[in-house]
């Protein structure tokens, strides 16, 4: 139904085809010498791990910005941490260290996975309790 609906009808003239750039941005002569749109792939700026790093890393800057203008996130990247379990305590650790923007992390934890650990502990799923639990 379209009596909601504004209509217009458009009228274009024909275009030319063009020998100089216009004045205007993304446009440029290709490999055949014509003008025409820069094509640009950014399907590697979508991967979600290059994001999820990128707005921790960005993040870290803000907070260093506004409150610890001598916080040498170098150094913090590049900390290795040894977290001995895997329980609630040392999955909130974890996300902490992660948070912090600490990439290195080795977790030893020679328990099983229960069913109370997903509701507890970010780093199980369900799945991880079947059948008698998957090593932590």
């Amino acid at each position: 139904d379209s009596s909601h609906s504004l209509l217009l009808q458009v009228n274009m003239t024909a275009v030319q085809r063009l020998t100089e750039c216009p004045k205007c941005v993304g446009w440029e002569k290709n490999q055949k010498g014509r003008l025409g749109p820069r094509m640009v792939n950014l399907s590697a700026s979508m991967d979600p791990t290059r994001l999820a790093e990128s707005a921790v890393d960005l993040n870290l800057k803000l907070m260093r910005w506004r409150l610890l203008p001598s916080l040498e996130l170098d150094r913090i990247a590049g900390c290795r941490c040894l977290l001995l379990g895997s329980g609630t305590l040392g999955c909130n650790v974890a996300r902490c260290l992660l948070g912090w923007g600490v990439r290195t992390m080795t977790l030893v934890d020679n328990a099983r996975g229960s069913y109370s650990n997903p509701v507890r502990q970010s780093l199980f799923e369900f799945e991880d309790c079947l059948q008698g639990g998957k090593s932590k």
